[in-house]
């Protein structure tokens, strides 16, 4: 097959014929596909043609991805499987219930959102999501649940929403390991046994998403807190210094009941080590290398 001769000349009268640089790509793709030889395209372009179809027609003239959000869009989608949804643009069963509604996000928003989430994403194993049967992200600005506002929300198994303000990055942050968390707990069969704790200060037992109050949203706010190295130092220093010791009692409870899920369900990784790491911001795209 590569014994043909490929000439910018034919017979005939002579034409000053230029291949251009996005011709010739295809005809060495071909060429190496024809040979067996796996092609790989350029992690830039294949930011751009996934971000089209999240993106409305109106957003595409911004121009191209800078390489940071194209690396952050691919190391959430390729490295951890998860999947991204822009407002509507992929229909799945959060929003087909009909009783959610949110903004799609401009270009620039959803840019720095897919950064945002690199950063946090890489705290956890990249076999994590996939295990855990955590799927999608879905980013949306000002959502609503009913009549209710929210950061953040999880409706079914493996599929959760989060808002994006670039004003207030910190609150994003906890809102992704907040939702995170609920994906995570909804499937434990055993979620019954945080319950048990409920006269050690723990919220009663049945959530109500309305006013974001029971013991689902109680561990979700601690998880949260617990996956940024600030709020983990804070935690630790209000666990040694309460005064009160049923208060004290209660929060180391909850504090090794959620370090035990995320060592459970990571298979070992996020164990004791992986906290204090944690928390001296130690934790980088090599560590579960």
């Amino acid at each position: 097959m590569m014994n043909q001769e490929i000439s910018a000349n034919n017979s005939g009268p002579e034409k000053n014929h230029q291949v251009s640089r996005r011709d010739f790509l295809k005809l060495m793709n071909r060429a190496l596909l024809g040979l067996g030889v796996a092609v790989v395209t350029p992690p830039l372009r294949r930011y751009e043609k996934l971000m089209n179809g999240l993106l409305s027609s109106t957003d595409l003239e911004s121009g191209n991805a800078s390489e940071t959000a194209a690396e952050a869009f691919l190391l959430i989608t390729e490295t951890y499987g998860l999947e991204i949804y822009n407002g509507e643009n992929k229909i799945t069963n959060i929003l087909s219930l009909g009783n959610v509604s949110g903004e799609e996000l401009s270009r620039e928003e959803l840019e720095g959102a897919l950064q945002l989430v690199a950063q946090e994403i890489l705290k956890y194993p990249p076999n994590f999501f996939k295990k855990n049967n955590v799927n999608s992200v879905r980013f949306m600005n000002n959502i609503t649940y009913f009549s209710d506002r929210a950061a953040g929300l999880t409706l079914s198994f493996g599929d959760f929403s989060m808002e994006y303000d670039d004003l207030n990055k910190e609150y994003r942050r906890a809102t992704f390991h907040h939702e995170i968390f609920h994906c995570l707990t909804l499937r434990l069969k055993s979620i019954g046994n945080f319950f048990a704790y409920k006269k050690n200060y723990i919220d009663g037992a049945n959530a109500n998403i309305n006013r974001h109050d029971g013991a689902l949203e109680d561990i979700a706010e601690l998880a949260e807190q617990i996956m940024l190295a600030d709020g983990h130092a804070k935690f630790i220093d209000r666990i040694n210094y309460e005064p009160y010791q049923k208060l004290k009692k209660a929060l180391q409870v909850k504090y090794s009941l959620i370090k035990q899920i995320y060592f459970d369900l990571s298979d070992g990784a996020m164990d004791e080590e992986y906290w204090r790491n944690l928390i001296r911001n130690k934790i980088d795209r090599d560590y579960f290398n």
